[in-house]
Order: structure tokens, then C-alpha cells, then sequence
């Protein structure tokens, strides 16, 4: 799956090419970048833009910054409702955004953990390994026979083997397939759900709450909240990008 990978990553970064470039934006103003989404990514890519010397606009529909990045203060203490991890910090951009931010890491086990069922009772080992080495060849036989894309649920349900009535199947899924890219299996490609690399090193917490990583990102940029984008249309040599 491989050849897959590279070319998704080909066709998203032309893709983000043509959709982001802009000549005439909002209320009209003229900027040569328009970034879409104020999650890490956007701002991110703004921050860059930006710092280059690149006239860039940001349209959030929100009323606030970081996407999936979502920590809650109102306990006292953050509380992340959102990302809460990095995993792998070695090489990680994520790790330097915390350094320059002067947030302390704490590294966690992802193994040290006790499952329950629904029952209560402690779920064993070798149960666990039981249901890990389901998936795995649940996978194995989607990656055999897969050849169009497809939802991940519709997927398993056809070469699955039954894997998904595994209560403990179930909440791998849930815990490590869903986990990653933050949406239902009924919303994940069957195609490309098992096609990342990451980092090195085991995966630490922020304390000191994650949402501190986004001020030095988002400083100085030009975040228009409440601003959501409904149509992109590519006019001649412009992008015309229409909000509601």
C-alpha cells in the first residue's frame, strides 16, 4: 500500500496548493494565502507563510483556535478534552512548539493500563492478545482483498470475520483505530487507515496543558472567527472563496 500512500500525499499537496492560493479574500482585502481551519495544521502553515513574508489569511468557523486541541481549565488544572499526547516526541515538531512554549513533558506507558468489561471483571492477557491478533488478521485480509476504497466499518464487515462482534476487538478499534485520526470507523478510509510513520520515543503529556503550544502560533496572524468557508472556486489565475 505503499505506492497508495505517495500518491495521496502527491494529490493532497497539489490539492492544498490550488485550493489555498487567493487573490482577493474578505471584505476586500488582498491577501496571497488563505488558510482554511485554524487547527495546528492551519496555523502552522500560516505561521510559516507568514514569517516568509506572505500576505496570509485565516478563516476559522469557530469562535476559537487549535482544532482538535482542546484543553478544559475550568477544574483548576487543564484537562484535555481533546489531544492529549505526543506521541513519539523525538524529531516530533509538536515536542519543539512545547519546548519554545516552556512546557514540561511526562513520559507514560501506554502499556501499563487494566481492562474491564462490561461486567466489571479484569479482561486477561491472553484474551487481549486473543482479540490484537484478530485484528491484525482482520487487517491483513482487507489489505488482500481491498480494491476500491470503502469506509473502515464497511470493510471489516465484509472480511472482518466477525471481528467486530469481539467486545475487546471492539474497543481496540475504538482505542487505537478510531483514536488516531479522531473519527468513526464509518468516517475512516479502509484504504489508508494503516498508512502513517511516527516518531521515536515513548509518548509524553503536557501538564501544563496542551492549548499552550497555540499563542506562539497563532500571534500576529489574521484569524477571522465565525467564518465559515462554503464554497472554493478557481476563477483564471484566482480562488475565490465564498463564507456563509
Amino acid at each position: 500500500m505503499t505506492n497508495r500512500l505517495v500518491t495521496s500525499r502527491q494529490t493532497l499537496k497539489l490539492g492544498l496548493g490550488a485550493s489555498l492560493l487567493a487573490a482577493h479574500a474578505h471584505a476586500g482585502d488582498s491577501v496571497d494565502v488563505i488558510v482554511i481551519g485554524a487547527g495546528i495544521a492551519g496555523l502552522a502553515a500560516a505561521r510559516r507563510l507568514q514569517d516568509a513574508g506572505v500576505r496570509v489569511l485565516v478563516l476559522e468557523a469557530s469562535q476559537r483556535i487549535g482544532g482538535r486541541i482542546r484543553t478544559s481549565h475550568a477544574l483548576g488544572a487543564p484537562v484535555e478534552l481533546g489531544a492529549g499526547w505526543i506521541h513519539g516526541p523525538r524529531g516530533n515538531p509538536i515536542s519543539a512548539l512545547a519546548q519554545q512554549a516552556g512546557l514540561a513533558m511526562y513520559r507514560t506507558n501506554d502499556e501499563s493500563f487494566l481492562l474491564h468489561g462490561s461486567d466489571g471483571a479484569l479482561v486477561s492477557q491472553a484474551a487481549q492478545a486473543h482479540a490484537l491478533a484478530r485484528l491484525e488478521t482482520a487487517f491483513q485480509a482487507i489489505d488482500d482483498a481491498l480494491e476500491s476504497d470503502m469506509p473502515l466499518s464497511m470493510a471489516l464487515a465484509r472480511h472482518g470475520q466477525g471481528v467486530l462482534d469481539d467486545p475487546i476487538a471492539r474497543w481496540m478499534l475504538s482505542s487505537y483505530t478510531e483514536f488516531s485520526p479522531g473519527g468513526p470507523l464509518e468516517a475512516i478510509s479502509a484504504y489508508y487507515f494503516d498508512e502513517d510513520q511516527s516518531f521515536g520515543g515513548a509518548d509524553v503529556v503536557l501538564p501544563g496543558g496542551y492549548d499552550r503550544i497555540l499563542p506562539g502560533l497563532a500571534e500576529g496572524l489574521d484569524i477571522r472567527h465565525g467564518t465559515r468557508v462554503e464554497t472554493i472556486v478557481r476563477q483564471a489565475d484566482t480562488i475565490a472563496v465564498q463564507t456563509h
